[in-house]
């Protein structure tokens, strides 16, 4: 188990949901961009 009262891993967390949050919104953008160019 992941201790949430540390503070340092609870830092971490929130770092890795953030990540995820920029790529599921950022993904699907380039995506769309690189299909509307014709690369895929």
């Amino acid at each position: 188990m992941i201790d949430f009262n540390n503070k340092k891993n609870k830092k971490i967390v929130s770092t890795i949901i953030i990540v995820l949050l920029v790529l599921a919104m950022v993904v699907p953008t380039v995506a769309g961009a690189l299909m509307s160019a014709g690369i895929f």
